[in-house]
């Protein structure tokens, strides 16, 4: 027997946020303003006009606000708002969008006197009548965040219109997993329509490595996604900073990536991908000069994936016929490659003396 959960619909909603408002009192109004976007139709055409709607979060505070589209830039629609002429935000504000052409578009909504979003949505503008494959759309910004930054989780999820989807709280940290627990109403008649409805959340600092997102519905796992969290440095230095090191690699799935970097003695270190205890390529600059006059450059790769390691030699600014400013290295999808190169940087007359390598860290 399956049980009914209520309806979380844009008016019980409203109710919700008036209700949360009145009872917490100057308090809360020192609060941020936090809304829910509301895209509909789900799916819109190129043809198809949009209503998006922007719905007071319960518990968020300050003045009730309406909205305005100000500009639509790179699929981004920019919204802002104005405090409303009402002390209580009784309804829902929204707007009204005439077609857009095919693609992916994000929905932002930044409250007067700030820069921070009060509220995010995706959604899809198609020509396909079919069904989305996917319900629910999880964005992170940046994409691939920093060890020990915060970092802004959007969750654009598909629900009826008289059903609705709400998240009131922010995430819970279980272990290496962020933890979403919203409730995702069914509709008590068949639904003649369905919407997006799109969450903002400021997720906080987290260690580097491998990651993941779980979305609950009343408790319920019903969505999970993974993600990687870098560390702060995208480049290896060796040589006291003469020479530069780069990674960037393609997971199966298409998804472009740069690799993190981490030194171990001045003269060597490693890239890794998904953990930062598990390296994926290791790379070593000696100084060959006393053999053949050349800069050697030795990497050897323990992985299948497609990537390009990219070398700098900064002392070369290119005014020397025998200089060479940077070495690419690469490894195709499906193979694996090592690379040894004792004839990537040949010495040239009147470059800076080599310096002595700096030491790594373990």
């Amino acid at each position: 027997m399956s049980v009914r959960r209520p309806s979380i619909g844009t008016t019980a909603l409203a109710a919700l946020a008036a209700s949360a408002m009145l009872g917490a009192g100057a308090a809360m109004a020192a609060s941020a303003t936090q809304v829910r976007v509301v895209v509909s139709p789900m799916q819109p055409t190129s043809t198809t006009a949009l209503s998006i709607g922007f719905d007071p979060l319960p518990g968020s505070g300050g003045p009730c606000l309406a909205w305005t589209l100000l500009r639509v830039v790179d699929h981004t629609l920019l919204v802002t708002g104005s405090v409303a002429p009402i002390g209580v935000c009784a309804v829902a504000h929204g707007i009204d969008v005439p077609p857009l052409p095919v693609g992916h578009y994000r929905v932002i909504a930044v409250p007067p006197g700030t820069d921070e979003p009060a509220g995010e949505a995706h959604f899809d503008v198609t020509d396909d009548p079919q069904a989305p494959a996917n319900v629910f759309d999880v964005a992170l910004d940046p994409a691939e965040p920093r060890a020990g930054q915060p970092f802004v989780v959007v969750l654009s999820i598909m629900n009826s219109e008289c059903g609705g989807v709400l998240f009131t709280g922010p995430p819970a940290i279980v272990g290496d997993t962020l933890v979403f627990d919203g409730q995702f109403a069914d509709c008590p008649v068949i639904p003649a329509s369905f919407a997006i409805y799109g969450h903002r959340f400021v997720a906080p600092a987290l260690p580097a490595g491998l990651k993941h997102i779980e979305i609950r519905n009343f408790g319920v796992k019903a969505s999970t996604k993974s993600f990687h969290v870098a560390t702060d440095v995208a480049q290896l230095s060796t040589w006291s900073g003469r020479f530069e090191a780069a990674l960037h690699w393609r997971d199966r799935d298409g998804g472009e990536h740069d690799a993190d970097a981490r030194a171990l003695t001045g003269e060597s270190g490693l890239f890794w991908f998904f953990d930062d205890r598990n390296a994926e390529v290791t790379l070593k600059v000696l100084n060959g000069s006393a053999v053949n006059g050349q800069y050697w450059v030795f990497a050897a790769s323990m992985t299948d994936l497609p990537f390009t390691l990219s070398v700098r030699d900064h002392a070369c600014d290119g005014s020397f016929t025998s200089c060479i400013p940077e070495r690419l290295y690469v490894q195709e999808a499906g193979k694996n490659r090592n690379f040894l190169d004792t004839n990537a940087f040949p010495s040239c007359n009147g470059c800076p003396p080599p310096p002595q390598p700096a030491a790594g860290r373990p």
